[in-house]
C-alpha cells in the first residue's frame, strides 16, 4: 500500500454492497482463517495472522474510510491512524490493544 508514505500491509478491504452480501454470513472460524485474496473486493486477512504479525513486532494501524454520499452530503474519504496496536490470540477472544489514543 502506498498511501500515507506507503510500508502498510493490507488486512481487510471490503466493499459495502459486497460486505452485506458476503460477509454477513462468515463464522468466527472464518474470520479467524481468514478468506478472499488481494484480487477480490472482499479480503480479510484472518484473525489468527493478524495476532501473530501484531504480537511479532510493533505495528500501527491505519483505517481508510468511505463516507457515502446521502442526503445532499457528498462522499468523502477519510483517514485514521494508531501509532500502536495488537490484537491477541483466540484463547483471548481476539482482543484488540490500541495502547495510546
Amino acid at each position: 500500500m502506498t498511501r500515507g508514505g506507503g510500508g502498510w500491509t493490507l488486512i481487510s478491504n471490503s466493499f459495502y454492497v459486497s460486505l452485506i452480501n458476503e460477509t454477513s454470513e462468515k463464522t468466527l472460524d472464518e474470520y479467524a482463517v481468514g478468506f478472499g485474496s488481494a484480487s477480490d473486493a472482499d479480503l480479510w486477512f484472518g484473525l489468527d495472522l493478524i495476532s501473530l504479525y501484531t504480537n511479532y513486532q510493533s505495528m500501527s494501524l491505519r483505517l481508510n474510510l468511505y463516507r457515502c454520499a446521502h442526503n445532499g452530503v457528498e462522499a468523502k474519504w477519510t483517514d485514521c491512524t494508531y501509532k500502536q496496536f495488537s490484537v491477541s490470540d483466540k484463547s483471548d477472544d481476539y482482543r484488540v490493544t490500541i495502547p495510546e489514543v
